[in-house]
């Protein structure tokens, strides 16, 4: 039987969403709720949702307190205030090229949600996740001009309301696969070529970790708790992401206190300091 760190958040087939979410889903979301009105944009609701499966796979009885500012979280470990500063690692040299089709699926969202807001597809069966994950896969050649961008990003949304109510409609010519699961909210994401991610090396680590170096004492500063902490994240089904080795045995040095490796995908946590 597979747990949530074999499987990770973004799952196909739907028998182990299933069976996760009936065993483990309300721990998870334990994590997530109490700060989940805090976020404001589907980026800082994103961050959540890794924050949270990081901490679940610490298993230390960490509590997410608030959404902040600068670090990203103010969690507590025991009664000890800690800093914790989000950073998605991404392949900088595809995030152009992919980046029009993420921004046509997330304004399918805003659609989508202004015509059905707060549709809870899965309530009755899932009332933990009663929302929808769908992912979307465009055909490999599709590419679109910016003047379509709107009408195309309409189509996907009503494509997607009508799949979930079972309306048959015609296929649209530009996607090839869209999938639905049960969510802790209605959100869509495009998935790319995973097939053409490449292996994160140790310099694109560094890199991300000497990003956020210079701002180790302002975060201490403005949050007021000497601990902090990074969470460096990638492996999230999108060809701008990376694959992470299977063993991460390497440490590095920075100011941070600790510093952990998130394979969104496979939930896989590695510390690195």
């Amino acid at each position: 039987m597979k747990t949530i760190t074999e499987m990770g958040l973004y799952i196909e087939n739907l028998k182990e969403v299933i069976e996760m979410l009936n065993q483990q889903g309300n721990e998870l979301a334990d994590y997530i709720y109490p700060v989940l009105n805090q976020c404001k944009t589907e980026k800082e609701k994103h961050e959540l949702c890794q924050t949270a499966k990081a901490l679940y796979l610490l298993n230390s009885g960490i509590v997410i307190v608030k959404k902040f500012e600068s670090p990203d979280f103010i969690i507590d470990y025991n009664g000890i205030r800690i800093g914790l500063e989000h950073e998605t690692v991404k392949n900088l040299t595809k995030v152009n090229t992919e980046g029009s089709k993420y921004n046509l699926v997330d304004n399918a969202l805003k659609i989508f949600n202004s015509k059905h807001p707060l549709y809870k597809h899965f309530e009755s069966k899932f009332p933990t996740c009663p929302y929808m994950l769908v992912s979307v896969d465009f055909i490999k050649e599709f590419t679109y001009k910016q003047n379509q961008k709107k009408e195309l990003s309409e189509q996907t949304a009503d494509y997607i309301w009508n799949m979930s109510q079972l309306i048959t409609s015609d296929k649209l010519d530009f996607i090839d696969h869209i999938h639905i699961s049960p969510h802790i909210e209605n959100s869509f994401y495009y998935r790319s070529d995973i097939n053409q991610t490449q292996k994160l090396n140790y310099s694109r680590i560094i890199e991300a970790i000497e990003k956020k170096e210079k701002l180790v004492q302002k975060y201490r500063e403005k949050s007021k708790t000497n601990i902090q902490w990074l969470l460096l994240t990638t492996g999230n089904l999108s060809a701008d992401s990376f694959e992470i080795e299977e063993l991460i045995v390497e440490k590095f040095e920075s100011s941070f206190d600790e510093i952990y490796l998130l394979d969104d995908f496979k939930s896989k946590l590695f510390k690195i300091k």
